[in-house]
Formats: structure tokens, sequence, C-alpha cells
């Protein structure tokens, strides 16, 4: 288990209003990660004395322009903090300043964390890194930003195993930002005062079967359980589900359990810690009734929407999948 795969937040200035710990962990935040990039160990102190009161995993952040700096950073980490970090690689890596063979060879054994900016550079081999990849939203600042939806999928689409979404709030309301679920962060302390509880996760209540029945389980046609599934309405709903949730590109989903439907899921059973086989059975289907929409529509907070339920039920009364 990776500490990134619960909520955690951003810290940038250690006087700038982000002593209010308690508060953070009560919000269900549950690790703080503070800029080493312009203030060192000596500075925040007071704030790692406060987290580590409470229990609360706390841990550098540095946005990195050398291979070197890389390597320092990666170092810290392992003497001091519990070998958990954050390495902020942004423009640095694309322009080859900063490389991935580094990354790789000094996040190596430690609980790390890459993040960059939300649209994934095309030049970098992103599947080698084994942690999750914060995608860095700033929809005040650029266009990108504001398609959360579209950088995840890109993101797995670039070989990503993990892609988590980075709040860059910046004095932009909850609402602006993609749904608050799994492994998320909030960037920054600074910026979100002591009522935390708005910036918290959030989980909708699971659907019941009623509205989403479960149905047979399916597979893929790579699958190492079974052979592959026939076609059936159910996966033409999950496809939507994970359009919707961002771990594939259905626009047009068909009823085909095929290879993209296949790594949809595996992206989506990383994220719920789930065995990442790519077939359908149970647990998925549990943590399918809880999965929410990157940015929830008029039908509510569920990747699993009106339409993907309707399918699903119209699946389950014509006997199918089987």
């Amino acid at each position: 288990m990776s500490i990134f795969d619960l909520p955690g937040v951003y810290a940038r200035h250690p006087q700038g209003g982000v002593k209010h710990v308690q508060e953070l962990l009560d919000a269900g935040f549950r690790w703080y990660a503070f800029n080493l990039h312009d203030h060192p160990v000596p500075e925040w102190s007071e704030v790692i004395a406060l987290c580590r009161s409470v229990e609360m995993p706390v841990f550098p952040w540095f946005f990195v322009r050398t291979d070197e700096e890389v390597a320092s950073l990666c170092e810290l980490a392992r003497q001091q903090f519990d070998g958990q970090v954050i390495v902020n690689a942004e423009k640095p890596l694309d322009l080859g300043q900063v490389t991935m063979d580094a990354i790789l060879r000094e996040t190596q054994g430690l609980d790390a964390a890459l993040s960059t900016e939300p649209w994934l550079y095309d030049s970098i081999e992103w599947s080698e890194f084994p942690g999750p990849i914060q995608l860095q939203l700033f929809p005040q600042e650029n266009e990108t930003s504001k398609d959360p939806r579209g950088c995840r999928t890109h993101a797995y689409a670039r070989g990503a195993r993990r892609a988590d979404f980075m709040l860059g709030m910046h004095g932009r309301p909850p609402a602006e930002f993609p749904y608050r679920q799994y492994g998320y962060s909030v960037y920054t302390v600074d910026d979100m005062g002591p009522n935390c509880d708005v910036w918290g996760p959030e989980n909708p209540m699971p659907l019941h079967a009623g509205e989403f029945p479960k149905v047979a389980p399916g597979y893929g046609p790579n699958s190492a359980s079974k052979p592959q599934s026939k076609k059936s309405k159910a996966w033409r709903a999950l496809k939507r589900a994970m359009h919707n949730a961002g771990f594939g590109d259905f626009p047009n989903p068909d009823d085909a359990y095929n290879a993209q439907l296949s790594a949809a899921m595996r992206s989506f059973q990383v994220v719920a810690g789930i065995s990442p086989s790519g077939d359908y059975g149970s647990a998925s289907y549990e943590a399918l009734r809880t999965l929410a929409a990157v940015t929830p529509t008029s039908g509510g907070a569920y990747a699993m929407d009106e339409q993907s339920r309707a399918w699903t039920r119209e699946a389950k009364a014509a006997g199918d999948p089987k």
C-alpha cells in the first residue's frame, strides 16, 4: 500500500497559515507534503513536529531542475522522512534537464509520487514510473486543466500506471474541480484556511441493486481466468462508466468486452485497491457502486450514470451476460 492511495495536501510556506494539522486529519487528509524547494527543513520544524504528534505522515516535495536535485531530494526522504517523497518534475523533464532514468533510479525503494503538468509530455515514457502521477490542475491558469477527464485518459493512454489529480485551488471553489475520491491532493494548505472539510474526500452513497444490479463476471480477450465474454449491454455500461471516470476513452461504447475495456478496468482496479486483472467481478462491482465521474453531471455524481445503469438493467433482464 502507498500513502498516496489516500488524500493529502501540499504546503507552500511554513508561516503561511499551514499549522492546522489536526483539522486536516479530521477532514480526511492522510499525508502532508512541505515545500523544500523554497524553504529548508529547519524552517518546517514546527510543522513537522505537529504532523508527527498526530501521526500524520509528513515529507518533502521539491520542484526539480536537475538530476542532482532529484538525487538529493530522494536521499533526504530516505534518511529523514520514512522514504516518502513527491518529485515535482515539470518542463525540465520534458526538456531533458531532468531524466526519467534519474527519477526511477533515485526513487527505487521509496514511496514516491511524480507531480507534473496535467497533459503528459509525449517525450517521456511514463509507463516506467511505478507510482502515482499527480496531474496538476490549475483551471484559473490554463485551458488544459479545464478538461480533467481528458487529462486523465491521456495519462493512461501514455502508459501511466496511476493518474491522480492535484487540485490547484488558488482561491477557486471545490465545485470547479473533479470529484474528490481516492488518492487526490490539494495545493495548498496555505490557500485552504482552517475550513478543511470542504476540500476533504467525498463518497456518494452506494448505488442499490435495484438501480445497478450485479451481473455475471466479465472477461477480456487476454484474461488469465476465462474465455472472452460474449457481447452484452452490461459491457457497454462498463465502458461508459470507465469513460465518465477517466480510466478509458469510450465516447461511443459498444457491447464487446475487448482489450480496451480490460485496460480501463485495470486502471480503475489499481486506484480502487483491487487486484488489477482487467476482469469484472464482485470486488469491481462493489467499488463501482460508489465510483464517481470525474465531473459530476446533472444525472448525479456516479460514473455509472443513469444511462449506464439502464443498460445494466436491460442486460440483467435479458439474461446476459452468460
